[in-house]
């Protein structure tokens, strides 16, 4: 008796850590989807001297809060290590999205002022060459310079909207080696995600 009822038991509790990774999953999607859905009601006239957020409405909020506690859930759940880190990858990946993409996705053209800059750059260096008297960065072009290319093959226009995305893609890839030094100083993965 007391043996089928263990077995009972850790087959509940098996069932159970197969499925823990549901309610974080729910979680996340809620979030992506409150999030995607109220980006469709911004209005950019509503703009005022504090920026995007006070054209964003107040229940946007409540997106990348979902997310945190989705976040939070899977940290300790007590899933498959696999499926666990699988789905911490995927929160962080679409909080960098929420944070920085945000903005990107709702105007038109990019207020990263940084991307211009450096698409004109590229485009003096394209149109009139290499004038080390001009700037700093013309002392040091190889950066422009193939930038150059790119704007030669597809237009200013379009490589400054390649461009707006860089500070999603740059954030995206600064993950890892943050969470590699906060593992080898943790010594512990939920130390490290957090």
């Amino acid at each position: 008796m007391k043996v089928a009822v263990r077995a009972s038991v850790a087959e509940m509790q098996l069932s159970r850590s197969r499925w823990a990774w549901g309610g974080p999953l729910l979680t996340t999607a809620s979030g992506i989807g409150i999030w995607a859905f109220s980006l469709r009601g911004v209005e950019l006239r509503d703009t005022s001297e504090l920026g995007l957020i006070s054209a964003l409405p107040w229940w946007m909020a409540l997106g990348p809060l979902l997310l945190i506690a989705a976040f939070l859930w899977t940290l300790w759940c007590s899933c498959d290590s696999r499926v666990r880190t699988g789905l911490l990858i995927l929160e962080t990946a679409v909080f960098v999205v929420m944070l920085f993409g945000t903005g990107l996705i709702l105007e038109p053209l990019t207020a990263n002022h940084v991307a211009w800059r450096h698409v004109g750059i590229a485009e003096v260096i394209h149109s009139q060459g290499i004038d080390g008297t001009v700037d700093a960065y013309f002392n040091w072009p190889g950066f422009f310079a193939v930038a150059a290319i790119a704007v030669e093959a597809v237009g200013p226009l379009e490589t400054v909207q390649a461009v707006e995305w860089t500070p999603v893609v740059l954030n995206a890839l600064y993950v890892l080696p943050v969470f590699l030094i906060a593992q080898r100083l943790f010594g512990s993965d939920v130390p490290a995600w957090t």
